[in-house]
């Protein structure tokens, strides 16, 4: 199993170093900052899978971690589709208590 590799390594850079400058540039919260890195993280990673998967099926290179970035055990889109529910959680539950 693969800890870290260097496309997760790239691909988690990458997907925190964009928005991180967007959101110091248009001002966005700390919370649609990390919905923005979640979704940038997701689409990055699936299509890098989808466009290395060789022979394997959709389904297989979603998981392979050799197909793409993984941190951790984890797929990267799995790490973006946290961020994204976090920011979302943080987006709705945050305005509510202000």
């Amino acid at each position: 199993m693969i800890l870290i590799n260097f496309i997760g390594i790239a691909l988690l850079l990458v997907g925190l170093g964009i928005p991180a400058m967007a959101s110091s540039a248009l001002h966005l919260s700390h919370e649609a900052s990390l919905v923005v890195t979640g979704v940038l993280l997701v689409a990055m990673d699936v299509t890098w899978r989808l466009i290395q998967r060789g022979e394997n099926s959709w389904r297989a290179a979603l998981a392979l971690p050799k197909q793409g970035g993984s941190i951790f055990f984890l797929p990267v889109w799995l790490w973006g589709g946290w961020w994204i529910g976090l920011g979302m959680y943080r987006l709705v539950f945050a305005s509510q208590s202000s």
